[in-house]
């Protein structure tokens, strides 16, 4: 086994284990301790993606100029941090700082990450494998969100919070040295001059590359599948517990439940896509995540004894929908050599976040109006604008 890939596989179920200690709680605690509006939830995305925006392309040209390696170690070290503000915090306004500064050490991440993880794959295995350890990270975020739920409530509630964001640290600074162990996989580039004119020439190189393999759709994808899902995403577990009264304990449940159909879901569709074709199985599973839409939409509207529960429902759809992943992961860095993977993750991130600023803002705007109106619009731009470039528009690269 490829010494890269076991390395990032660990790391990837770890810090997955890590993040579930708050029990998915997160966004309660921000709203009902720290005392942030809930309508600031989408301007804290439109944040993020707005430092995104401004680091990714360097990013991008930094992963495949400075190294991979040092790379991935810088952004990922820049977030140590945010577990000790998260700890310390006394008012709503640090959690901005936490955005900012975990946005910018996933954008120097992502380029480099993704880099490191395809080149430690072989192309007629890369889907599989991916699912295998998607699998892993699915079984650890299965078992630690319903634990970490449970221990906080015994605690004493949200306000014991802080006590997990403390062990959080720990936990990510051991997991951040034994990343050190990452070897690079490719020959540096020794220019020092000429960096954003060079960005720029890279940016359009890859926008050629992708001219070459009829790819430029994948940019629609991401960039309408950021402006679509930025309006929502910061308000699922919100909207779960206000409109279904769900306790702590189904909150911390319901990405178990999405980890387990996730994770049963995931490798036969890796092994469906390696076989009968990427977009196929995705074209085949993105349905059941708009019907997981449909139901968070209309089931609080039942009074009925079990109310409360729907929402694991919903989740466990959300897992089958989302175990497209391993064939979309695979596709997208199919499309381009691996030369190009650091550049081109960070231009589909850079467009991504452009989307993202607007979203956020118009997701807080909808949702001031009715907190319906953010999945709502989400689920009309994938039904009417994405799927229709999956099944008709997107290339094939499983040859």
């Amino acid at each position: 086994m490829n010494e890269n890939f076991k390395i990032i596989a660990v790391r990837s179920v770890a810090i997955t284990f890590i993040s579930g200690l708050t029990g998915s709680l997160d966004v309660l605690y921000i709203t009902k301790i720290l005392k942030l509006d809930s309508c600031l939830l989408g301007y804290l995305s439109a944040v993020q993606s707005a430092v995104i925006l401004s680091i990714i392309l360097f990013a991008g040209w930094l992963s495949d100029n400075w190294g991979r390696r040092r790379t991935f170690l810088l952004g990922t070290g820049l977030t140590l941090i945010n577990p000790l503000i998260m700890a310390f915090a006394p008012s709503w306004e640090y959690v901005f700082l936490v955005y900012i500064i975990g946005a910018a050490g996933s954008s120097l991440t992502a380029p480099s990450l993704t880099a490191l993880y395809i080149s430690s794959m072989k192309k007629s295995e890369r889907a599989t494998k991916i699912a295998y350890v998607s699998s892993l990270t699915t079984i650890a975020n299965a078992v630690t969100p319903p634990a970490g739920a449970f221990i906080i409530e015994r605690m004493g509630g949200l306000p014991k919070m802080r006590i997990i964001y403390l062990i959080q640290f720990v936990a990510t600074l051991i997991v951040w040295i034994y990343t050190l162990k990452l070897k690079d996989t490719e020959v540096l580039n020794t220019k020092k001059e000429k960096m954003l004119p060079e960005i720029l020439l890279e940016i359009k190189g890859t926008i050629n590359v992708l001219k070459e393999n009829r790819a430029l759709w994948w940019i629609w994808i991401f960039t309408i599948g950021s402006f679509a899902y930025g309006a929502s995403n910061p308000y699922w577990i919100l909207f779960a517990a206000e409109a279904y009264s769900s306790p702590y304990i189904v909150i911390g449940l319901l990405s178990t439940v999405y980890s387990v159909t996730n994770a049963l879901t995931l490798i036969p569709v890796g092994r469906f896509s390696d076989r009968k074709g990427r977009i196929r199985a995705i074209r085949y599973l993105r349905p059941i995540s708009y019907l997981s839409f449909a139901i968070f939409l209309i089931g609080y509207r039942f009074k009925m004894s079990f109310l409360y529960l729907i929402p694991l429902v919903v989740w466990g759809l959300r897992g089958i929908g989302s175990a497209c992943s391993a064939p979309c992961q695979s596709a997208v860095n199919e499309v381009v050599p691996q030369e190009f993977l650091g550049r081109w993750q960070a231009l589909r991130t850079f467009l991504v976040s452009i989307a993202g600023v607007p979203s956020g803002i118009l997701g807080s705007l909808l949702w001031s109006m009715n907190p319906c109106l953010p999945f709502l619009f989400t689920l009309l731009i994938e039904i009417f604008m994405r799927y229709p470039i999956v099944c008709f528009k997107l290339p094939e690269t499983l040859t």
